[in-house]
């Protein structure tokens, strides 16, 4: 409804866009349970000896950043530089849930 609201359409997201990380292998500040990633277009989700109703919450967090309106922009360096390549920033990331 939020979307549709700012006239933009429904979708769904791909279940390739979601990675599951076991614990020992998550390389992300320890505290965080997951993260999307709107450059990639993922969400990574922590797998550990939590709850599945955790899990579950932090599901549905990173979906609502993943589903609001995120935008990139392309910074390119202030001098012409063949060795400095355009790079992309975040503009916009949706609204923020805590």
């Amino acid at each position: 409804a939020l979307r549709r609201k700012y006239g933009m359409k429904d979708f769904d997201i791909p279940a390739k866009n979601f990675h599951m990380i076991p614990e020992d292998k998550w390389i992300r500040r320890k505290n965080l349970g997951g993260v999307y990633n709107s450059s990639l277009q993922g969400v990574a989700i922590k797998i550990g000896d939590q709850s599945n109703l955790f899990t579950f919450s932090v599901i549905m967090h990173e979906t609502l950043h993943f589903k609001s309106y995120n935008a990139l922009q392309i910074l390119l360096a202030e001098k012409s530089s063949a060795e400095e390549k355009p790079k992309l920033k975040d503009y916009r990331s949706g609204l923020a849930a805590y």
